[in-house]
């Protein structure tokens, strides 16, 4: 069972990154169970700062 993560950390959610994420997500799907773009963009995200505190990115 293989699963595959694509990371797509571009803003522009059109762009040539989006496109070439799409492209290997198609190709990699014939040999893996599963394949997922994750893009940063369309999310709200959290993340730690030195001090350790979670804070949240909003868009």
């Amino acid at each position: 069972m293989k699963k595959v993560v694509i990371v797509n950390g571009s803003p522009r959610k059109n762009g040539n990154t989006a496109a070439l994420c799409d492209a290997f997500q198609d190709g990699v799907q014939s040999v893996a169970e599963s394949a997922e773009v994750f893009r940063f963009d369309l999310n709200d995200y959290y993340w730690c700062d030195k001090n350790r505190v979670s804070l949240k990115i909003i868009k």
